[in-house]
């Protein structure tokens, strides 16, 4: 028969635990805006333009689900701070 571990009985270890992902992101010094040429990003839907984003204001842009980046997107196959454009 098989006997019931107790209270005291030591667990098996647990696997190592994982450094969390980043949550922000820090740009490297030598990034800054474009000068002079006007980066866009077409934000495509179902094969259809839905909406364009201006990339020539900042020296880099994120996208994920957290509601701070500039990029917000829902999907669950999107992490929280899943990409990052470094202009």
């Amino acid at each position: 028969a098989h006997e019931q571990e107790g209270d005291d009985a030591v667990a098996a270890p647990a696997a190592q635990a994982r450094e969390a992902p980043p949550t922000s992101y820090e740009p490297p010094a030598w990034g800054g805006p474009p000068e002079g040429i006007p980066y866009k990003l077409e934000v495509l839907k179902g094969g259809q333009e839905v909406d364009t984003i201006d990339l020539g204001s900042q020296n880099h842009y994120t996208f994920g689900r957290l509601p701070d980046n500039h990029v917000r997107t829902d999907h669950p196959s999107m992490s929280r701070l899943h990409a990052v454009i470094q202009v």
